[in-house]
Formats: C-alpha cells, sequence, structure tokens
C-alpha cells in the first residue's frame, strides 16, 4: 500500500497548528501578551508561574498591573497546572528538494532519507543538514528548491560534485540517484 505523503504532510501540518493554538491558549497568549514568533515559540523574557504578567515582571493574581504589555507572560494556572508542556513543541513542515533521491537529512528531530519525490520533513527554526558519505551540508529549509541549487549555499559546490559522482546512473539529466546507505 502507498502513503500519500502529501495527505501525511498536511496532517502533520494540522497538528502542528492545534498545538500551537493549545498553547497559545494555556500560555493566556492573546490575552494580552506576546503571540508566538516564526519559530513557534513564545517570546518571553519571563514566565510567571505564580501570580500574572505585569509589564516585564510578574505581580500578584490580586493586584492590578498598570503597566503596558511587556516582555512577560502567563505561565500556567492552577487550574492547568496538571498538565506537563515540554519547554517547547517543534513545529514539522515538509520541503521539497527535487532532482535527488537517496540523500539523508536531519533538522531537530527529524531525520530521514529523500525520496522520489524529494520530500523531506523539518522543525520550524532549524536547519537541515543533508548527508552523503559523512560530508555534511547545512542550510535554511525551503531555501533551495533543487539539489543542484545546493551548490550556491556555503561548501554547497564540493557537496553536490560528490552527488553527482555517486549518481547511480552517472546521467544528471534525470536527476540524482544515490545509493542507498
Amino acid at each position: 500500500m502507498r502513503t500519500d505523503t502529501s495527505t501525511i504532510s498536511q496532517k502533520r501540518m494540522l497538528v502542528s497548528i492545534l498545538l500551537l493554538a493549545w498553547v497559545m491558549v494555556i500560555t493566556g497568549c492573546g490575552e494580552g501578551e506576546k503571540a508566538p514568533s516564526e519559530s513557534g515559540q513564545v517570546s518571553c523574557c519571563k514566565v510567571c508561574k505564580t501570580g500574572k504578567a505585569c509589564g516585564d515582571s510578574c505581580i500578584s493574581t490580586s493586584k492590578t498591573c498598570s503597566k503596558g504589555q511587556g516582555c512577560a507572560c502567563n505561565g500556567l494556572s492552577s487550574k492547568t497546572s496538571f498538565l506537563s508542556l515540554p519547554d517547547s513543541i517543534p513545529l514539522v513542515f515538509t520541503s521539497q528538494l527535487s532532482h535527488v533521491a537517496g540523500l539523508t537529512y536531519s533538522s531537530g528531530a527529524e531525520r530521514g532519507i529523500i525520496q522520489a519525490d524529494g520530500n523531506y520533513t523539518y522543525e520550524l527554526g532549524e536547519p537541515v543538514t543533508f548527508t552523503i558519505e559523512m560530508t555534511h551540508l547545512t542550510v535554511e529549509p525551503g531555501t533551495y528548491a533543487s539539489v543542484f541549487d545546493l551548490a550556491g549555499a556555503p561548501g554547497g559546490e564540493a557537496f553536490v560534485d560528490k552527488l553527482i559522482q555517486l549518481d547511480t546512473d552517472r546521467n544528471t539529466g534525470n536527476g540524482i540517484q544515490l545509493p542507498l546507505p
């Protein structure tokens, strides 16, 4: 049975969005708090585990805050303290690197081998590292559409040359197929 990677990718994205929304509700984000940054993490200078956020610090819940929005964020309330949230919930997305199959990659906790469709997963805010025979190339995910575009990355030219040398059919016109690890 063939797994549709785009459906899996869409489901992962939906789960990631729902988790982010849940974290925003639990941490009080949206109630005068800072919104998550592009990396999907709430940017706080201080998390108020007791009391409430007021400007850049925490005050007692019985006091009224007279300061404007700062960098402090509300932590978990006593109503939700039974929940155990990780320090951050990584958002996982899918990107594509065309014209290559068999290349290993890693990004945060995501790891795998690029298949013929060119898809790979990455954690938002984390670079992706492509690896072939102990040679690594680290780039920002989604920056390069084709394996041949990687030559423009720092250290990319030698990396792409190595990929071309390892192409199983020696025909880059049909993309690069690497031997299985």
